[in-house]
């Protein structure tokens, strides 16, 4: 049973905030795909089977400090700093091992994946996800036309500064070979990628303001309807003027609520105070008809 939740002001800003990341992210498009072809013709080189690697999906992620040792790549441009933080699941190893070492994808991954990862599968990982990293300056090129090439190390004062949590673009490659699949996860710095690649990004929380503040002039109309109940015709007709119309329903009853016309939802009714609350809910059945109203 699905637990009713009240529509709140931050249910609203969250959806609004989703929608503008996407739009600000579908701008680097071109330069994901881009990725994903020269990571796959990476791979090829390992092995004569097929590698196909496609976009499986991109979000907007707070990188800890604790997940950025030992995995930070730097490369620079004319704009600036570019850093790119990566990573992948323990199917990716397994399908990486057999890739690499001349293996057919028979044997049984889920055995395999409950032992830990060996010290040479370790720096397996690490030696060609570097390599699939340096294609970014492929992809750049190709799809925006910039030129990037590896940075300087940092400095030794540079590394004794305390990390802090990075805005992060998350990058989820899916790579598929033989009847296995694997993901990487590139973390790229999302303001330094805009910067780089001289896109403008959506702000999120502009788009969310001028939402919310559209939706607060906004009139609209919605309608609670108490679910429909039995009473014989002969009651109604032997009614008198003033007589109170009796339901069967109590306050625990489910209630169907209707936006501008639509149904949207059920809900349950709660009295606090002098007002009645209603708590909307999911409701499945996009047939449904809207009763005729009781009162």
């Amino acid at each position: 049973m699905s637990v009713a939740k009240p529509l709140t002001a931050d249910m609203i800003r969250a959806r609004a905030k989703a929608q503008a990341q996407a739009v600000g992210l579908a701008a680097y498009e071109l330069f994901f795909k881009a990725l994903a072809k020269n990571f796959a013709n990476e791979l090829q080189g390992f092995n004569a089977a097929p590698v196909k690697c496609s976009v499986a999906g991109v979000s907007v992620e707070s990188l800890p400090a604790s997940r950025q040792s030992g995995n930070l790549f730097r490369f620079s441009s004319p704009r600036g700093l570019l850093r790119v933080w990566s990573d992948a699941d323990r199917a990716f190893d397994y399908l990486l091992a057999e890739l690499c070492l001349g293996g057919t994808g028979t044997a049984n991954l889920e055995s395999e994946e409950q032992r830990p990862l060996s010290k040479f599968e370790r720096r397996l990982r690490d030696t060609v996800l570097k390599t699939l990293v340096f294609t970014i300056p492929a992809a750049t090129e190709t799809a925006h036309n910039v030129v990037l090439v590896e940075a300087e190390p940092e400095t030794e004062d540079q590394k004794l500064i305390e990390p802090k949590v990075e805005a992060c673009i998350a990058l989820r490659l899916l790579v598929n070979v033989f009847t296995l699949a694997g993901e990487i996860t590139l973390y790229i710095n999302s303001e330094e990628l805009s910067r780089t690649l001289n896109v403008v990004a959506v702000d999120a929380d502009i788009d969310d303001q001028r939402t919310l503040k559209t939706l607060e002039n906004c009139p609209f109309e919605l309608t609670v309807f108490l679910k429909p109940q039995m009473f014989p015709l002969a009651k109604v007709l032997a009614m008198k003027p003033g007589e109170v119309f009796p339901l069967s329903i109590n306050m625990a009853s489910p209630v169907s609520v209707f936006f501008e016309s639509k149904h949207i939802s059920e809900g349950r009714l709660d009295v606090a105070g002098d007002g009645i609350n209603v708590s909307l809910e999911p409701h499945d059945n996009p047939d449904f008809n809207p009763p005729s109203p009781l009162l």
